[in-house]
């Protein structure tokens, strides 16, 4: 048997690194927090191939005592607290004191540093837990950390990231959620030598959450101001939370600190659902501040996890402060009438089932919001009236989602989005290899913002994307140019359609889909944005369309989500509910 032995300082620092330092996104965000911790005004990142070769953070803070660089890269050695009871009320991003060295047991760490009283700085380096005495360096006011070949020296783990492109998304997407906390600080992210973030210093929060999230997606936020025995809610959220992405889009913090809290998206979606929101996909930016004693942050090593001491207490007050600031705003803005912003292209001709679910057949608009247009009866039927599939009668719609039908003598509900997305989905991938899906261009095009990742991914994506028949150019960090959309989605707001296909496809790329690779991905968005929406009233004739098409369908139970779309009651079963004993099938 084995005799139990204490583990080498290299064991500890790597068991521990495998908590701390997930991807190069892990890294990013650590420096980043102990530069904002060291009271920094500006904030500069550079990475390189993605961060697996180099992740550099300079900050022009109140600097690290070249006497105290041998102990930053020592485990729980911090200068953010100093016994038991500051746990209790910890105000600082960072205090584990464990950060820095898990960095450098898993990759080459250099710091260099200068105090503003000290006329000379110093620098300490550890490669992968072998550390090197401090020396004297010349240095700014300020830290630069930098950190070389990651996980080079550990390829079980090196073999877990994603594509570079994937993990530089992953790590500008931590400096954007830190940088929405901290809107006096400027913060620069390049990449590979080209700039892909640049927040300079905001007059605002307001100011600073637009220019992160895109100014076309926070216009449609309603600001969030509440406070309640010594709760304090503020923040922003959507006016209308069926027009978010695939899943609600939350950006919570407690007390400054970004984290991921199950109850407080709960509580976000309850009070969406008091005001009548069927199924509530909210865009929100939450800033959640209580006492510090009120909340425990050393729950775990990544720290982004908290836990309230009254967690009740803290979620019916964001209810009420969220139900507060969407009542105060009404019912929201009507549409803005952007079909006047397209014209036909040269060689385009609507697609088939155009008409079916945005309304825009023919380019008539629909008689009132809400209601969708079918195509003509004689286009239904030349599309919809071939032999060989199964024929249902449809019988109405029910809480304007699902549509009920008969079919083979059963009874049937049919999920009208699932559904109608599952015959989009099929039609687009029946392209013939190689042809572009119809497009439609813009009379002018379209300057679209975003957030830093949604325009790098819209980079990345730009083949898949034109394919489809978007065309988007990159216009400076957080900006798209967009000169076409899908005829599929031709009269939508250009900003809000490229928008909604990029956030799904950004939502999906870390979950299983029914359909894999991002080409598919992107076609089951394009197809599951242009489809009818749950909670939408349609027509009778739209009805039939819809479950016509899926009963074409190669594949009919599922959406490109996974979702279901029907739900067969059989007859037997309806019969026995009504004691119908003698009846039988024919």
């Amino acid at each position: 048997m084995n005799r139990i032995a204490r583990l080498p300082d290299d064991v500890v620092n790597q068991i521990a690194a495998g908590e701390v330092v997930e991807r190069p996104a892990s890294v990013v965000k650590e420096l980043v927090e102990n530069a904002l911790d060291a009271e920094a005004t500006r904030i500069a990142i550079d990475i390189e191939q993605g961060g697996k070769r180099l992740i550099r953070v300079r900050d022009d803070g109140v600097g690290i005592p070249a006497a105290d660089l041998a102990l930053a890269i020592e485990r729980h050695a911090t200068s953010k607290l100093r016994n038991a009871s500051d746990l209790e009320h910890i105000a600082s991003s960072g205090f584990r004191g464990e950060a820095l060295p898990s960095i450098g047991s898993v990759a080459e760490l250099l710091i260099t540093s200068r105090t503003r009283d000290s006329g000379e700085g110093g620098v300490v380096s550890v490669a992968f837990s072998r550390a090197e005495p401090v020396r004297p360096a010349a240095h700014p006011v300020g830290t630069t950390v930098e950190v070389k070949n990651l996980f080079a020296e550990v390829p079980a783990r090196r073999k877990f990231l994603r594509a570079e492109s994937t993990e530089l998304r992953h790590a500008v997407e931590q400096v954007s959620l830190l940088a929405m906390a901290r809107s006096s600080v400027g913060f620069t992210v390049r990449a590979d030598g080209r700039e892909v973030l640049s927040l300079p210093p905001a007059a605002s929060t307001e100011e600073r959450v637009a220019a992160v999230l895109g100014r076309d997606l926070a216009s449609g936020l309603a600001p969030v101001d509440f406070e309640e025995q010594g709760i304090s809610i503020s923040g922003f959220v959507s006016r209308d939370a069926s027009k978010g992405g695939a899943r609600p889009d939350v950006r919570a913090y407690v007390n400054g600190r970004p984290v991921k809290d199950r109850g407080l998206s709960k509580a976000l979606s309850e009070a969406y659902r008091a005001l009548g929101h069927f199924d509530p996909r909210p865009a929100a930016v939450i800033f959640v501040d209580v006492g510090l004693d009120m909340v425990d942050v050393n729950v775990h090593p990544a720290k982004t996890e908290v836990r309230f001491r009254e967690p009740s207490r803290v979620f019916q007050t964001l209810v009420r402060a969220v139900r507060r600031a969407l009542s105060a705003e009404g019912e929201g803005e009507a549409p803005r009438p952007w079909v006047n912003r397209f014209r036909p292209s040269p060689d385009s001709q609507a697609p088939v089932g155009t008409g079916v679910g945005n309304g825009e057949s023919g380019g008539t608009l629909p008689r009132s919001p809400g209601l969708w247009e079918s195509a003509s009866a004689a286009e239904g039927a030349e599309r919809f009236g071939m032999p060989g599939a199964p024929q249902a009668t449809v019988l109405g719609q029910f809480r304007d989602t699902y549509i009920v039908a008969a079919l083979d003598g059963d009874l049937w509900l049919f999920d009208q989005h699932t559904c109608h997305e599952r015959a989009r989905f099929e039609q687009i991938e029946k392209r013939k290899q190689g042809e572009r899906a119809q497009s439609q261009a813009l009379i002018e095009p379209a300057v679209v913002q975003v957030s830093p990742g949604l325009a790098l991914l819209a980079e990345e994506s730009s083949l898949e994307l034109y394919d489809l028949g978007f065309e988007i150019e990159a216009f400076g960090a957080g900006s798209l140019l967009v000169r076409s959309i899908p005829h599929l989605l031709s009269g939508r707001d250009p900003a809000e359609a490229v928008t909604r296909v990029l956030r799904q496809l950004e939502e999906g790329s870390e979950t299983h889909w029914v359909v894999e690779g991002r080409a598919h991905r992107l076609a089951a968005s394009l197809a599951c944005h242009s489809a009818v929406r749950a909670g939408q009233k349609i027509n009778p004739a739209t009805m039939q369309e819809i479950v016509s098409s899926l009963l074409k369908a190669e594949f009919q139970d599922y959406c490109p989500h996974g979702r279901p779309t029907r739900h067969r009651i059989p007859k037997e079963d309806i019969a026995r509910w009504f004691e119908r004993t003698g009846w039988r099938r024919s």
